[in-house]
């Protein structure tokens, strides 16, 4: 009966998410008799039966250092109490594509059921994660995508961190001012639209210019500071700058500090609600944040994951033209609500 049930739940997922990206027929074309067809279609295929089989799980974000490692390993910890005989195993690719590529490999011949991952590279991620799906692998992005067909991909809106920063901005600085953009790594910009969403939100207002851009290689807290020192040097007026993320944003404040700028009321804004960021909201040095709710990302990945494995599906099983995909949003921290939002961060470096 419960396997009986993942099968059914995998058809209603399967018909749902197909329709809505557009790879077999239109959401009006969905009628009850889809359900039964896919449901008769995923009876014939083998999967693990969860409840009772080994199941091994790969973790692999961009990077394992850092405050959401944390949040990832309670959704995992929590997933493994819920199931014992499924194993995540934890990988970091350090930012690196080339690390990252090696990791999935391991894993094809190590015989995984399925692999999480932050794509550190959009298109160099391509063929491994094929070649994984292709051996009935099950690949499921989070945060940062790959540009092929996979089995899921699950997000933070990162359009909407954008969106809601450029807001927060907007009312912080009465919509006028000279303002700051750090993005993410040029290899990422397709997928990660933190900063397409901020300049979309601020295009709108005459008032304010975009004096300066650049992409920070890594993430990285040392390169945006170093590429922020260069701009303080090129603009005798800054009024926000935006970085998308508090580990760029925390290197953004320490540039400011470090050539004497900080009486000039610069305000920094970051993304995603690291540990830092919201230290650095609660001490004042920087104006805001967003964030997503990434255990609960996280856990509907390794869950999702699972679901599959049972049924014995991945996007070859299945014929995906697209990748499904879903996503949450994000809401701005400033000093006004974080100790509010604080237990729901689940931070154990942090007390509200």
């Amino acid at each position: 009966m419960k396997r009986l049930t993942a099968i059914l739940l995998a058809a209603v997922f399967l018909v749902t998410f197909i329709s809505g990206c557009g790879t077999t027929k239109s959401t009006e074309d969905t009628t009850a008799s889809d359900a039964d067809a896919t449901a008769s279609s995923l009876a014939a295929l083998t999967g693990k039966d969860i409840s009772t089989e080994n199941v091994k799980i790969a973790y692999s974000p961009v990077s394992t250092i850092g405050s959401t490692t944390e949040v990832s390993q309670q959704a995992a910890d929590d997933v493994m109490l819920k199931y014992d005989n499924v194993d995540i195993k934890f990988f970091d690719a350090g930012f690196d594509p080339t690390t990252q590529i090696s990791i999935v490999s391991e894993c094809i011949a190590q015989g995984y059921d399925a692999i999480i991952m932050e794509c550190t590279d959009e298109v160099a991620l391509n063929s491994v994660i094929l070649e994984a799906e292709e051996a009935g692998i099950v690949v499921i992005t989070t945060n940062q995508n790959c540009s092929c067909i996979h089995s899921a991909y699950l997000s933070n809106n990162s359009y909407d961190a954008g969106w809601v920063i450029g807001q927060l901005m907007m009312e912080d600085l009465g919509e006028k001012g000279d303002v700051i953009l750090l993005d993410c790594p040029a290899s990422n910009v397709a997928s990660t639209l933190h900063g397409k969403g901020f300049q979309d939100y601020i295009a709108d207002y005459p008032d304010i210019t975009l004096i300066d851009y650049a992409n920070i290689d890594g993430y990285s807290q040392e390169n945006a500071n170093t590429t922020m020192r260069d701009m303080l040097t090129k603009h005798d007026k800054i009024d926000a700058v935006y970085a998308m993320s508090d580990d760029m944003a925390i290197g953004v404040i320490q540039a400011i500090e470090s050539v004497g700028r900080s009486e000039e009321g610069i305000l920094v804004y970051g993304s995603e609600g690291m540990v830092n960021g919201i230290e650095a909201i609660r001490a004042g040095t920087m104006r805001g944040t967003a964030w997503g709710d990434r255990y609960t990302m996280i856990y509907m990945a390794f869950n999702m994951a699972l679901l599959f494995v049972d049924a014995g599906i991945n996007s070859v099983a299945l014929g995906f033209t697209e990748t499904p995909s879903v996503s949450t949003p994000f809401k701005a921290i400033t000093q006004d609500n974080v100790e509010d939002m604080i237990p729901f961060m689940r931070y154990s470096a942090l007390k509200s």
